[in-house]
C-alpha cells in the first residue's frame, strides 16, 4: 500500500513540475511578445461646454431629498418623505401610465417600433440629494422609485448642497 501511494505521489509530483514549466513557458512567450508592455489608447472627452442656453428637456424628472428629509418631484412640493414615499410613488404611477397613453417615449426610442411600448415610455427620474444624507436614505427612495416604475434611476452629482 505504501508503494502505490509513493508512486501516485510521484505521478502528482511530475505533473506539478510540468504544469508550473508550460505556465512558465506560457509567460515568457507573452513577456517577450510584448502583452505586458503598457499600450496607448484614445479616449473621447467631451468638448468644453460652449455658451449657448441649453433648456430642460421637458420629460425629465427630478426627486431633490431636502434636509428636513421631504420630498420634492420638479417644482411639485410635498411629495412625502424619506420614510414614506407614497405619495411621490403615486403621483409617478399616474404621470408613467398618462405618458404610455400619450405615447412619450425615451429620445432614444422613438425609432424602435419593434420592441414592446412599455420598454419605451419615458421612465428616467434622477434624485438630487445633500451631500450629508446617509447612504441607507437615498436607498429607501430609490425603493420607492423602483416601485413606481422608474427605470433607471440616476443621481444627480452636481449643484449638491
Amino acid at each position: 500500500m505504501y508503494g502505490n501511494y509513493h508512486h501516485d505521489r510521484e505521478q502528482t509530483i511530475h505533473k506539478c513540475d510540468a504544469a508550473d514549466r508550460c505556465a512558465s513557458s506560457l509567460i515568457n512567450h507573452l513577456h517577450g511578445s510584448r502583452a505586458f508592455e503598457p499600450s496607448r489608447f484614445a479616449a473621447k472627452l467631451p468638448a468644453p461646454p460652449d455658451d449657448q442656453i441649453v433648456k430642460p428637456n421637458p420629460k425629465t424628472l427630478v426627486v431633490t431629498i431636502e434636509l428636513d428629509r421631504s420630498l420634492k418631484l420638479n417644482s411639485l412640493a410635498d411629495m412625502g418623505s424619506i420614510d414614506d414615499t407614497a405619495k411621490l410613488s403615486g403621483v409617478l404611477v399616474k404621470l408613467f401610465h398618462e405618458r404610455e397613453v400619450n405615447h412619450v417615449y425615451r429620445d432614444e426610442m422613438l425609432t424602435r417600433p419593434e420592441l414592446p411600448e412599455t420598454s419605451r415610455i419615458e421612465r428616467t427620474v434622477f434624485i438630487k440629494a445633500p451631500r450629508s444624507l446617509p447612504y441607507g436614505d437615498v436607498a429607501k427612495v430609490i425603493d420607492g422609485l423602483k416601485g413606481a416604475g422608474a427605470n433607471p434611476i440616476g443621481l444627480q452629482v452636481d449643484n449638491l448642497n
